[in-house]
C-alpha cells in the first residue's frame, strides 16, 4: 500500500516550539504504511533555527500505528575543530574546518539535544536519516524539541522528506 517513494517539501516555517518533550510535530506525511507490514528508510534534509546560541534542538520521529518502530541518526556540521562542540554551523570554515557531530534518536523519543547553534536565528542543516517499521497505515511525523523549556527552536521552509517504500521484509 502507498507509494514506493515519497518526496515531501516544508513550504512555510514552523511554528517557534518551546516545549523539551518531543511532542510538536513540524511535518506530518500521511498514508504511510499498508494493511501488511512494510519497512521504509527515510531521509529528512532538515533545515532549523535556534533563538540562542546555547540552547540546542532535538529531533525525533513517530509513527502513530500500533506497533510501528523506528531507529534513526542524526548529524549536522559543526563549529568544533579539534573537539565537540555540539553548536551547529552555519558557515563553512576558513581555517581546519568543523566536525560533523551526532544523535541516536528512537521512536517518539528525541533523546539528547544539541547544545546551541553559532549564529541565532540563522539557518542550520542537520540530516535525520534511518528505517521505520509500518505495521499498518499512519501518519508520519517529524517533531522537534527545544533543549531548554521556553526557548525557541524553529524548522524552517525548504526541509525535506525523502522516503522509500523497502517492502514487506518480515
Amino acid at each position: 500500500g502507498g507509494a514506493d517513494f515519497v518526496f515531501q517539501i516544508l513550504t512555510a516555517n514552523s511554528a517557534n516550539v518551546t516545549a523539551v518533550s518531543p511532542g510538536t510535530v513540524v511535518m506530518t506525511t500521511t498514508g504511510v504504511g499498508a494493511a501488511d507490514p512494510d519497512f521504509y528508510h527515510f531521509r529528512y534534509l532538515i533545515y532549523y533555527q535556534c533563538t540562542s546560541t546555547t540552547v540546542g534542538i532535538a529531533f525525533t520521529i513517530n509513527h502513530d500505528a500500533v506497533g510501528a518502530g523506528a531507529n534513526a541518526i542524526w548529524w549536522h556540521v559543526t563549529t568544533g575543530g579539534a573537539a565537540a562542540t555540539g553548536l551547529g554551523d552555519d558557515v563553512a570554515a576558513v581555517v581546519a574546518g568543523q566536525l560533523v557531530e551526532g544523535k541516536t534518536v528512537s521512536l517518539n523519543a528525541s533523546g539528547s539535544a544539541s547544545t546551541g547553534v553559532a549564529t541565532i536565528n540563522t539557518t542550520v542543516c542537520a540530516i535525520l536519516e534511518g528505517t521505520l517499521y509500518a505495521p499498518t497505515s499512519g501518519s508520519l511525523e517529524l517533531k522537534i524539541a527545544t533543549e531548554v523549556s521556553g526557548t525557541a527552536v524553529r524548522v524552517t521552509n525548504g526541509t525535506t522528506l525523502y522516503l522509500t517504500k523497502l517492502g514487506n521484509l518480515v
